[in-house]
């Protein structure tokens, strides 16, 4: 990871290239935010020019789940594989820490199973797809039935951990559960001992 991809860069002043928008500029220095009370001018500017949709979808990351590959049954305490592809179509990678975990719920009772993934999302650079290839163990406490499969990435902070509006939202549509933080994979899973 390279030290410029962990500084925060703040838009807050008028663009390197002045009032006119510069996208490039703003991939290049890895822009994560605006302040959207600093110079109004110039944010206008850009919305007449057309580009501030578009620096307002690029800013910080855009993580899109672009495949995935998972068993279609396992035992209690038994493996569990998934092959997992995430882009980031942002400008930038998070700053802080996250979780990133896989939520087994029961489609019956909905009784909820997360299994933590040996990755890191601060290393999922912009423009980059990050792959996560794993076998991981289920609990050995899981009842037989079927489950749906989503993807957590919740906030550390134990205060704030389920809490929805702070786990990272996938840009995929059909995917994002308001109500949990959770992202669908929309794949169901067979568990049996």
């Amino acid at each position: 990871m390279s030290p410029r991809s962990l500084i925060a860069f703040p838009a807050y002043r008028t663009s390197p290239a002045g009032a006119r928008c510069s996208l490039s500029e703003m991939e290049k220095f890895h822009w994560s935010y605006l302040n959207l009370d600093y110079n109004v001018s110039v944010l206008n500017n850009w919305r007449n020019q057309g580009c501030f949709a578009k620096v307002d979808q690029k800013l910080g990351y855009r993580f899109v789940m672009t495949s995935g590959t998972y068993s279609g049954t396992a035992t209690p305490g038994g493996s569990f594989s998934v092959n997992l592809s995430i882009q980031n179509q942002g400008w930038a990678a998070p700053y802080n820490s996250r979780n990133v975990e896989l939520v087994f719920r029961n489609t019956a009772t909905g009784a909820l199973f997360p299994v933590k993934l040996a990755a890191d999302p601060r290393r999922w650079m912009a423009n980059q797809t990050a792959t996560i290839n794993q076998t991981v163990t289920l609990p050995s406490t899981m009842p037989r039935g079927t489950y749906a499969l989503l993807l957590n990435l919740p906030d550390p902070q134990a205060s704030l951990r389920n809490r929805p509006e702070y786990s990272i939202q996938m840009a995929n549509t059909n995917t994002w559960e308001a109500a949990t933080g959770f992202n669908n994979l929309n794949h169901s899973v067979g568990i049996a001992p």
